[in-house]
């Protein structure tokens, strides 16, 4: 992850995809409808038009798939928990101000009675 990169596997992944690639993919099948075996065909077929050779394509899009299901677990948890960070701060806050209310209140109602 320090690299940019996102792991198929957590104990020594054989397929590591760079974070901005994941993004993208994830923006395309909110356009598109979701196929990661479309889309590890299609890459496929970019790279061995680069000269890249692959084993098998099953076996990219069996690990494209996991690292992107993986990565997608990884950013609704963060959305989670940046989402429980800011609703316990507005919280709190709004605890804060409506116990300065309450004690303005009284201050003023001190100041009429005397």
């Amino acid at each position: 992850m320090a690299m940019g990169l996102f792991g198929c596997a957590p104990i020594a992944p054989s397929l590591a995809v760079d974070l901005r690639l994941l993004q993208f993919v994830k923006t395309l099948f909110v356009c598109l409808t979701p196929n990661t075996t479309a889309w590890c065909e299609a890459l496929a077929v970019f790279l061995q038009e680069r000269g890249y050779g692959l084993t098998t394509q099953d076996n990219l899009r069996r690990r494209f798939s996991n690292t992107y299901q993986w990565y997608i677990v990884l950013v609704m948890h963060n959305k989670e928990l940046v989402s429980g960070i800011i609703n316990a701060s507005s919280s709190r806050h709004e605890h804060e101000t409506s116990d300065g209310e309450e004690e303005e209140g009284g201050a003023h109602e001190d100041a009429k009675d005397r």
